[in-house]
């Protein structure tokens, strides 16, 4: 009997199971990867919020001690004033002693 030529290819098992084997460590590895990039992008945000944060508290801070220099100059002012005044007064009481 003559050997017949099998019309039918059936693919061997082993070569299924590495192409599968293949494909599954694509899938997870870009999988890892895009997880990887998403903590990395998460982890750049909260950096970013966090020194946002920091400078708008840094900012606020040095707004309020500003205002307070600006008001103790005013209440400074106000002193400077009254007290020329009162030497403006004592100055004219002591011209008309004379």
């Amino acid at each position: 009997m003559a050997k017949e030529d099998l019309k039918i290819k059936f693919n061997d098992p082993e070569d299924f199971i590495k192409r599968f084997d293949r494909l599954f460590y694509f899938v997870v590895g870009a999988m890892l990867i895009g997880f990887l990039s998403l903590l990395f992008m998460v982890a750049g945000l909260v950096v970013d919020s966090w020194r946002f944060n920091s400078t708008v508290y840094k900012e606020s801070k040095l707004l309020k001690l500003q205002e307070d220099i600006i008001n103790q100059n005013f209440e400074q002012q106000k002193l400077n004033s009254n007290t020329l005044e009162s030497i403006k007064q004592q100055l004219l009481e002591m011209k008309t002693k004379q």
